[in-house]
């Protein structure tokens, strides 16, 4: 055995605390020096799996991770939930909860899912009937993708759009697509829209593991429903008995978000959201009871939950009366347990908690499950709906249908604020902030958020001239042109030599070391005030980074005050995290490595703000970047880089024509519709 091995047992031994967290039984070595056999093992159900309700043909899925039997590994169901695949020999080699991913990841299997965006029939989420929504195999949320933590992904999105004349794209929110660039689903970004009649593959490695989903990043989209849940099962840091199928916490409209967004544009007033749905249940303005969301649970048991926000303009506080959750995950990274009485979610968050079921607890009892609109941050005008927006119920069986709850709600606020106070499992030491010069400059990119008035392009005859409102957070906003995605013009995305591309450039990746960028985000300066800028109204906004998980080494929210306010930064195990919540009039302070290459996108996740321009690019690894689509050099590409990169030019190929297409119909027609009216992200 290792020392360290030895170092480990003794620490479990005398009952003291583990130095990463929570204490942890990791099983010594099996004796001997005989590498296991294949026919040993076999494929396994992963503690968290279940098949997606929405599919009756669907089953559990099973891990296979017989790939790394020659290696010494001995992948059966592992015995704990903080376990996943144990080495025979080494147990520095194992994998569990406190492996870091952005170091190692295990070899699985490789999983095939296909999703058809089609136009629904008529939906009745809240109630209320509405039609023609581009949905995910005609369903919302769209089909479950499940996969163990190390398969490789193969997920193929058909366009049979008719009606509705959209391009898509799918982007995997918060998945790091590490060396996958083409795959982040952003169009005008790393991708040509998919145009209708037409399909795309995405192919990545799922290095991380926890709570997701996957959603339209093609304009408003997924505001309109084209979104599901996405899980990669792996360890845990607490036991649970059973899952539930993830909850996805929305606001609702009955118009589509394409029809909202002008009245966004053009206001004030702004768009109005009109109900909260949990999953595809709603009940509009309290009216349709019977289409609540309800959950059966069975006193002592311990399940897995798995909270979504995939709001267009809304931070949820969600809360059960009469109990408490235990957060272990929050985004896609595992945390020390904690408990609480409410957990709160800005758009794009997620959280895996795990509730028990009360013992004390009658069969027949139920209790209200909340979800509050938060104070200050949600897109209900003039008041937010009934948070009684679900039932858990003790159902002994018998029973078709719950009571009506007669509870109260526990003692929490519904302010709008991240939660903060949590630890990582896996523990990270950032450098702090380098000083520049005699150490008065900061080594750090500086931002802040404003809103400006903008002439929109006119992209068919007789659009007519307009001006709107668009957020920015460098000095231009971003909008993106559909046959021009930057991946493949890296050289030409410079600061000031392309309109409205907001680009800045992430250090260069160095092999073999940490390389750290650091981002001031700032909610608004009052000496910024110039021109036609307006200093940031308040607001509250969930930022998003994709490719990275960052660590976030303030939030404030208190204004900015200078250098001074980087003082007292988080840097040992500071909180990790792919969305945050930037304070009203406050600021943050974050950072990540340069260890990926690509065309990365950080926005604004209220959709609408998305839409204005809020959102920048940040371009890692110029040269690494290119060898993704380099077709002279195909022998240097592996065969799925390889197909990647003809996709690319084929998608891109058959977008150029169905766009130009589209607009020759639309300046037939004499439409004043413009064919992009919007940032595109």
């Amino acid at each position: 055995m290792l020392l360290s091995g030895y170092f480990i047992t003794i620490i479990n031994y005398l009952g003291l605390q583990y130095p990463l967290g929570p204490q942890l039984d990791v099983p010594a070595p099996i004796e001997g020096h005989v590498k296991p056999h294949l026919e040993q093992f076999e494929p396994w159900v992963p503690p968290g799996a279940m098949p997606d309700p929405g599919d009756p043909d669907s089953e559990p899925i099973k891990c296979d991770y017989r790939a790394m039997v020659a290696d010494g590994y001995l992948p059966s169901r592992p015995e704990g939930n903080h376990e996943w695949i144990p080495h025979k020999d080494d147990p520095n080699l194992q994998y569990n909860i406190t492996t870091d991913y952005d170091t190692r990841t295990p070899i699985g299997t490789t999983r095939e899912y296909h999703i058809t965006v089609t136009e629904s029939d008529v939906q009745v989420w809240d109630g209320r009937k509405i039609r023609s929504r581009p949905l995910a195999d005609g369903r919302y949320p769209g089909p479950w993708i499940q996969a163990c933590w190390g398969d490789k992904l193969k997920i193929t999105v058909h366009n049979n759009l008719t009606e509705v004349k959209n391009g898509t794209a799918i982007h995997f929110h918060g998945l790091r697509l590490l060396n996958s660039n083409l795959v982040d689903g952003v169009p005008g970004v790393t991708q040509c829209p998919v145009a209708p009649g037409d399909s795309y593959t995405y192919i990545f490695n799922a290095t991380q593991y926890g709570t997701s989903w996957y959603h339209s990043h093609y304009s408003l989209q997924y505001s309109d429903g084209l979104l599901g849940p996405l899980t990669i099962h792996g360890p845990t840091s607490a036991r649970y008995d059973e899952p539930l199928y993830p909850l996805v916490l929305s606001d609702h409209n009955h118009r589509s978000a394409f029809q909202e967004y002008y009245i966004e544009q053009f206001g004030p007033p702004f768009p109005n959201q009109e109900s909260i749905l949990i999953n595809d249940h709603g009940s509009f303005a309290g009216q349709f009871p019977d289409n609540q969301y309800t959950q059966p649970v069975q006193g002592g048991k311990r399940y897995s939950l798995m909270l979504i926000n995939a709001a267009t303009d809304t931070t949820f506080v969600f809360g059960i009366d009469g109990h408490t959750v235990t957060v272990i995950g929050i985004d896609l990274v595992a945390v020390q347990p904690f408990e609480t009485n409410h957990v709160r979610l800005g758009n794009g968050q997620r959280y895996h908690v795990i509730l028990e079921a009360r013992e004390d607890v009658p069969d027949g009892s139920s209790f209200w499950i909340r979800t509050y609109p938060a104070e200050g941050c949600n897109g209900f005008r003039p008041r937010a709906p009934d948070a009684r927006q679900g039932i858990l119920w003790y159902s002994s069986g018998n029973e078709t249908s719950p009571p009506v709850p007669e509870t109260s709600p526990m003692n929490y606020t519904i302010e709008c604020k991240d939660m903060v106070h949590y630890k990582p499992m896996v523990q990270w030491t950032v450098p702090a902030i380098p000083q520049l010069g005699d150490g008065s400059v900061y080594d750090i990119i500086d931002t802040t958020l404003s809103v400006w008035q903008w002439d929109l392009t006119k992209d068919t005859n007789s659009a007519p001239d307009d001006k709107v409102w668009s957020w920015k957070i460098l000095k231009d906003h971003a909008r993106v042109d559909y046959k021009k995605p930057s991946v493949d013009h890296v050289d030409e995305l410079e600061p000031d030599t392309w309109d409205h591309t907001a680009v800045i450039d992430s250090k260069p990746i160095k092999d073999g070391e940490d390389v750290w960028n650091y981002m001031l985000i700032v909610g608004g300066r009052a000496e910024k005030q110039v021109g036609g800028g307006i200093v940031v109204p308040p607001a509250y906004h969930p930022i998003h980074l994709h490719g990275h998980d960052f660590v976030v080494l303030k939030n404030s929210s208190t204004p900015y005050q200078g250098y001074g306010s980087l003082e007292d930064l988080q840097l040992d195990n500071p909180l990790r995290r792919d969305t945050v919540l930037l304070p009203n009039n406050g600021y943050l302070v974050i950072a990540w490595k340069s260890d990926n290459p690509g065309v990365w996108a950080l926005h604004c996740h209220i959709a609408w703000h998305a839409s204005d321009g809020l959102a920048l690019q940040i371009v890692e690894g110029r040269e690494k970047l290119k060898k993704q689509l380099d077709l002279e050099n195909i022998s240097n590409l592996s065969p799925d880089e390889a197909f990647l990169a003809q996709q690319y030019q084929t998608t891109c190929s058959n977008w150029g024509i169905w766009q130009d297409n589209r607009i020759g119909e639309l300046n037939d027609a004499n439409s004043t519709e413009r064919f992009q009216d919007d940032s595109g992200i």
